[in-house]
Formats: C-alpha cells, sequence, structure tokens
C-alpha cells in the first residue's frame, strides 16, 4: 500500500513487544542480545518509514523479520530443548 505513516505508526507497537512480560522467553544474555537487536531492527524500519523510503523500510522490514525468525530458532533449539531435559 506504500503507507509509510501506518508503518511508522506499527513500529510502535512492535517497540513495546519487549517490555511485555510475556516477551522474556529467557534472561541469559544472548536472549537479551536477540531483543535488542530486534529494537534496532524495528528503529532502523521506523526511520526509514518515517523518511518515506519504501525501498529502504522493505529492506529494514526483511531485516525485522530475520531477527525475530533468528530468536526463535535459537529459543526453540536452546531454551525449550534445555527445558526438556
Amino acid at each position: 500500500m506504500d503507507d509509510m505513516k501506518a508503518v511508522a505508526t506499527g513500529t510502535q507497537t512492535l517497540l513495546k513487544m519487549p517490555s511485555e512480560a510475556k516477551w522474556r522467553g529467557s534472561n541469559d544474555m544472548m536472549y537479551r542480545r536477540y531483543s535488542n537487536e530486534f529494537v534496532q531492527a524495528v528503529e532502523e524500519l521506523q526511520k526509514e518509514a518515517e523518511e518515506n523510503d519504501i525501498d529502504g523500510a522493505s529492506m529494514a522490514w526483511v531485516n525485522v523479520t530475520m531477527k525475530c525468525m533468528k530468536c526463535h530458532k535459537w529459543l526453540r533449539n536452546t531454551v525449550l530443548a534445555e527445558s526438556d531435559e
């Protein structure tokens, strides 16, 4: 839709997510690192959207998605696997 205003507004919701109690899958150093990387990626998305740069926002969204996938993979393979032992 090329609605960069909506994208910028949506980043506010994404930036609130790490402060939610249910966000915390773990409290170790790697999890905190992944959370910080997610926030930085969302902040980049917000910047690109505010600059009305659809190409930059598109690439930033891919980066946000990759941060999510990387952390979810780590949680599945490390935290959840350890809790099953």
